[in-house]
């Protein structure tokens, strides 16, 4: 977001006013937003699993720092989380495309942006750094996807992301 704000405002297609601050925290709250998803997965999703029951004592005990920390550090048990599959990331692109051609307000154009960089930030570091978390984006789809489709729907998600990155 640093860098595309840069390059709008040395471009001229942006001008210091309320409409960039409101872009930016739009970025962030989209940024943050994704968080949700472990959240739902801890209260709806699977409910009974033993990291969300411990979880969800240390919420009841009053101790929601030391809970969100520990749904962070193992985010490796969350396996079925609703954001982070690919699918979610076609329905973003959907959505992103349908904001950038309807929507004309800062806010939202940089939510979408925000949710965007979240997703593509967690599906390309688990491309590159790791195989088994990247599988998982595949979870809702119920056939064995060969690597080379995993490959095809990642490019296709990054590429996407960067485009729409460019006119949100």
């Amino acid at each position: 977001m640093f860098l595309l704000t840069g390059v709008r405002l040395l471009t001229g297609k942006w001008s210091f006013n309320l409409g960039i601050a409101q872009w930016w925290l739009g970025g962030v709250l989209g940024f943050l937003f994704v968080f949700f998803d472990r959240l739902i997965q801890l209260l709806v999703v699977e409910p009974s699993r033993v990291l969300d029951v411990r979880v969800k004592e240390m919420f009841a005990k009053g101790q929601i720092k030391l809970g969100l920390t520990t749904l962070l550090t193992e985010r490796k048990q969350q396996t079925r989380l609703v954001m982070r599959s690919i699918l979610f990331v076609f329905v973003w692109i959907f959505f992103s495309i349908w904001t950038w051609t309807s929507v004309a307000h800062p806010l939202s154009r940089g939510f979408m942006l925000g949710l965007g960089t979240h997703l593509i930030f967690d599906l390309t570091w688990d491309y590159l750094k790791d195989k088994v978390m990247f599988k998982r984006w595949f979870w809702q789809i119920k056939r064995e996807i060969p690597e080379t489709e995993m490959r095809v729907f990642a490019l296709i998600g990054i590429v996407g992301y960067v485009i729409l990155a460019w006119v949100l």
